[in-house]
């Protein structure tokens, strides 16, 4: 996947997202993809600064 790719779809997700119309299960499996695009973007870039802090898991 090149950059070009990866934003458009990004763009793509966050639109669906802002639009309000899915379930919860769908927004939530969106916001997932996502949050791995960003990722990918970030690679991309070369801007490690930019990847997500992780979180600890709590069971």
């Amino acid at each position: 996947m090149n950059r070009d790719l990866n934003n458009a779809a990004l763009q793509q997700m966050i639109a669906v997202i802002e639009s309000g119309s899915l379930n919860t299960l769908d927004m939530l499996r969106l916001r997932q993809a996502a949050y791995l695009h960003s990722i990918v973007a970030a690679m991309l870039n070369e801007q490690v600064e930019r990847l997500p802090e992780t979180a600890d898991i709590h069971r």
